[in-house]
């Protein structure tokens, strides 16, 4: 009890000092620098250096810069970063930076004026990379004993045409099987895309805890890891001895500050597997999706090279910062983007392809596939008038969360989410049409108190009917006669492709009207501009 005490005490004081840090940054107009040193780590390049190990990074070795780059950039840089930052300027009398950073991160953020404390940050940097070497070997061992226990208790291999979805969750899966399933989930998604294999026999995902199921006759099966592990005595002992080798160059070369193949030992470990397995066990359709956008796993050179489809699909459009009237934007994309390599993108429209386009690297294949769909729920929708308006926004956080975040545009608040709705209420309840909310998600505690309330208001209104976060928005555009949607969140681009009215309607003013993160979709501007839209749909 004394220590939880502590320690609690020792986290209240870190997120103090996090919140002074980001009102002193934001008082003295310098909180975009957070972001803008993100952006540069983006395209700062380590060591170019022939001692990136094949041994280690096999088949993307000649990428092998770039599969650091952006696995650091997973690890340590954005929201991680910013919180560091905010941390070391909580401390007004002398900041300075404490954070596991290599030598050419170190110098981004003294070249935007951040003082860094260069020998404390060196010494976490090399005990960060101690820790993952040592998550590396552990994941070896673990991928050993699979393969003892599977040699020992075979399993039945997986072999045939089948797919495999990394990084889902529970309500991106069907709820409910049987012939004829119309839920909108990536899983049936895919089933009906007509750019998937021609024959599925199996469809497998890493979602713990699910009972293998089927879904219009096709086995949906639950998983340890994407890859297999060494099932067979020969694989067992040829991994081992990779292992071994891989660990002395590892270590020897940390020892000679050249960090990076200790760094990514664990990732190694996934692309062995694939390396010294057949290809018949792999899957044809790799997807992954935009909510890991940034580092591209190791392992999945190695299937692409056997030829498997590695396939990034974006479920969402909301992808950009926004433009501001009256203000020249210095970033046109968010960070890490510009350092995506993903070979094959699916993605909802032309407006999108030309944003991967432009931040993508090499030459990828850009597939427009139309509104993707990502999750659903079995829960019913309640009956809704004929003259409903969907409105779809995003709901703000608390303060000690968002202002963790280090935003440089405060949109997403609470005062210009409330109006939003407000708005919106104010126009469309006087002209006879019932409020459909569907908020993306049950946010629970972490929600804003004022926003809570403005919620809880509406539970004795018969003018405003709330859904369920759980359910897709898609069955909810389904219902509605209109859509209005907060910029800039894909909800308007589903109501488009339904053929019904659909807009963004910015509160603000802030917004430029020809925003290409609205992809077409019209914006509309106060309360005013509208009702004067209602009329003219009317």
């Amino acid at each position: 009890m004394f220590i939880d005490k502590y320690l609690n005490l020792i986290k209240v004081r870190g997120l103090r000092r996090i919140l002074r840090g980001h009102r002193i940054l934001k008082q003295s107009d310098r909180l975009w620098k957070i972001n803008a040193v993100n952006e540069e780590l983006t395209f700062t390049e380590f060591r170019k250096s022939s001692k990136y190990s094949k041994i280690i990074f096999g088949s993307a070795v000649t990428d092998a810069e770039l599969v650091v780059r952006q696995y650091m950039l997973m690890r340590l840089a954005g929201i991680k970063l910013g919180k560091s930052i905010l941390y070391a300027y909580g401390n007004s009398n002398a900041p300075k930076v404490v954070f596991p950073l290599p030598p050419e991160w170190r110098q981004v953020l003294t070249i935007h004026g951040f003082k860094v404390a260069s020998f404390r940050c060196s010494v976490w940097w090399y005990l960060y990379v101690m820790y993952l070497l040592l998550y590396g070997i552990h994941t070896i061992g673990k991928f050993i004993l699979f393969g003892i226990k599977e040699i020992f208790k075979p399993v039945p291999l997986r072999e045939g045409e089948f797919v495999f979805f990394n990084g889902l969750s529970s309500n991106n899966l069907p709820s409910k099987m049987s012939n004829g399933v119309s839920e909108n989930n990536i899983i049936s998604w895919y089933l009906q895309w007509s750019g998937r294999i021609k024959v599925v026999e199996a469809l497998y995902h890493t979602v713990t805890g699910e009972s293998a199921l089927k879904v219009d006759g096709v086995p949906l099966v639950g998983l340890r890891t994407a890859v297999t592990p060494p099932n067979k005595s020969h694989l067992l002992f040829k991994y081992v001895c990779w292992a071994f080798v891989a660990c002395l160059i590892s270590v020897f070369d940390l020892l000679r500050g050249h960090w990076w193949n200790a760094l990514m030992l664990s990732e190694a470990s996934m692309a062995s597997l694939v390396r010294m397995n057949k290809s018949n066990i792999l899957a044809r359709d790799y997807l992954f999706h935009n909510s890991s956008w940034i580092y591209r796993p190791l392992w999945t050179y190695e299937v692409e090279a056997k030829g498997s489809r590695i396939l990034f699909y974006f479920y969402s459009t909301n992808c950009q910062p926004f433009k501001r009237i009256g203000v020249d934007p210095e970033r046109a994309y968010f960070a890490g983007y510009q350092a995506m390599s993903w070979p094959h993108y699916l993605v909802w429209d032309q407006f999108q392809a030309d944003f991967v386009r432009s931040v993508s690297l090499g030459s990828p294949l850009i597939d427009i596939v139309g509104p993707i769909w990502f999750s659903s729920s079995a829960l019913p929708l309640p009956s809704l008038p004929e003259k409903t308006v969907a409105v779809f926004d995003v709901q703000p956080v608390r303060d000690l969360f968002y202002n963790t975040l280090a935003i440089d545009f405060d949109y997403y608040t609470p005062k210009i989410s409330v109006k939003f709705i407000q708005d919106i209420q104010n126009v469309f309840e006087n002209a006879g049409y019932v409020i459909v909310l569907k908020r993306k998600r049950d946010l629970g505690k972490l929600i804003h108190p004022e926003y809570r309330r403005l919620i809880a208001s509406f539970q004795n209104n018969s003018e405003c009917i709330q859904v369920d976060p759980c359910i897709d928005a898609l069955s909810v555009i389904e219902k509605c006669a209109l859509i209005i949607s907060m910029p800039f969140t894909s909800t308007a681009l589903l109501g488009r492709n339904l053929g019904k009215p659909s807009i963004y309607y910015d509160p603000t003013g802030l917004l430029q009207k020809d925003d290409p993160a609205a992809h077409g979709i019209q914006i509309i501007q106060g309360r005013t501009e509208l009702a004067t839209w209602l009329k003219g749909i009317l």
